[in-house]
């Protein structure tokens, strides 16, 4: 028995990819991972923005002493009786809107992101498909069936399957890239609000003088700039990716162990990887400010990949 168990282990050697479906829950569970940091973020950006509060503290306390004096001079200065008082409230009014956000700043910086997360998850709905996670199902899908095929072949014929089978790799390489981008680029966002809530006490005490409140200003469009990924990426998987992604799922007739399942799904893995790219872009854009992160590394080697398989489906075409 002993020796048929050996024999029968030289005809059927191990898969290179382990066990069917083992590539799948790897990167469904770095995805999962991926999760779990990000909702993780913004709840320890909080806290770590008081460890610079002594300092803010300080800058506050200076730029609102310069504005009471120079409200004070300028209302002594001036003849009009109604233009002083008028000045004279406006600089109490903002000093007052800026210190109650300063005190609040524990509410006010989360907040912000908070609440264009739920504009996120009203866009979203009910939709319980997470786009990412459907391409690493359908890509891994190929490389299991291309794994089949290779563990059947004998003799000559592996290098025949291995040849055959390079549009299954490929499908599932695309597939598995396009997922992982489009994670990370709906991440962007939270990583840049992250950064962002931690530096603000020093922008929102700057918002205490004139001469400095172009600081606040700027760290505002940043803020609401990292906020509107949520939104954008909400958008995108509601509209353009669950529908795409939901009709390469349905393809029951052509499946994952053909080469038109494959060249289906890789034309949507690559529509997929190019909506992603433009996460950034939009998000940055959409009310005309720009400000903020934009991916430009991992956009750039997405690029690159993408041009490169369609310059080599090209020459295979020809």
């Amino acid at each position: 028995m002993i020796g048929s168990q050996a024999e029968e282990s030289t005809k059927t050697p191990p898969s290179f990819s382990g066990q069917k479906g083992t590539i799948a829950e790897s990167l469904k569970s770095w995805v999962g991972q991926f999760e779990s940091f990000r909702s993780g973020l913004i709840a320890s950006a909080t806290p770590l923005s008081q460890t610079i509060r002594s300092e803010t503290d300080k800058v506050a306390y200076g730029l609102a002493l310069i504005t009471l004096t120079l409200a004070g001079i300028r209302f002594a200065a001036t003849n009009d009786p109604t233009t002083a008082w008028t000045d004279i409230f406006e600089a109490f009014m903002l000093l007052g809107i800026f210190a109650g956000i300063y005190l609040g700043y524990d509410k006010f910086a989360p907040g912000i992101f908070d609440w264009f997360k739920m504009l996120g998850d009203k866009i979203a709905g009910t939709r319980s498909s997470n786009p990412a996670l459907t391409l690493i199902s359908v890509g891994t899908g190929f490389l299991d069936t291309y794994n089949k095929a290779m563990d059947a072949a004998s003799g000559l014929s592996v290098l025949s399957v291995a040849l055959s089978g390079i549009v299954l790799i490929i499908t599932f390489v695309v597939c598995a890239v396009a997922a992982l981008l489009y994670s990370f680029f709906i991440a962007l966002g939270e990583v840049q609000a992250a950064v962002g809530i931690v530096v603000g006490p020093l922008a929102v005490a700057l918002a205490f003088s004139d001469y400095s409140r172009r600081f606040f200003v700027s760290w505002l469009d940043f803020m609401i700039s990292a906020s509107m990924y949520t939104v954008v990426a909400s958008v995108m998987a509601r509209l353009v990716s669950s529908a795409f992604t939901s009709t390469m799922v349905d393809q029951t007739d052509i499946g994952t162990q053909s080469l038109a399942g494959a060249a289906y799904a890789l034309g949507v893995a690559i529509f997929m990887l190019l909506v992603a790219l433009e996460i950034p872009k939009m998000a940055g854009a959409i009310f005309g400010s720009g400000g903020g992160l934009s991916g430009g590394a991992a956009g750039r080697l997405g690029m690159k990949a993408a041009s490169g398989i369609g310059g080599f489906l090209a020459k295979k075409g020809k």
